[in-house]
């Protein structure tokens, strides 16, 4: 399912006319940090008894999605902020 998640989000960023936004890339790249978190779940690597394999994938998930969010979140004021100013007119 990841896999096809992975794949179906590639032609957003990387197969275009033209040359994807930062933000974009940015998004993409926060997916791929979540994904790789998962991965490290399945491993059931730990560093400690009280640090393990679950808490590792918590905070790696974690920093995906604030680099998801930061790829995301220009996009989205780009697209909002047309609308705002014709609603303050």
């Amino acid at each position: 399912m990841l896999i096809v998640l992975t794949l179906l989000s590639l032609p957003v960023c990387c197969c275009r006319s033209g040359p994807p936004e930062k933000g974009q890339v940015t998004m993409l790249v926060g997916w791929v940090i979540s994904t790789c978190s998962l991965v490290w779940q399945a491993t059931g690597i730990g560093f400690h008894e009280h640090f393990n394999h679950n808490d590792i994938f918590h905070t790696i998930f974690i920093v995906g999605l604030a680099v998801t969010y930061a790829g995301l979140a220009p996009q989205v004021t780009l697209t909002a902020a047309p609308s705002q100013k014709a609603h303050l007119r």
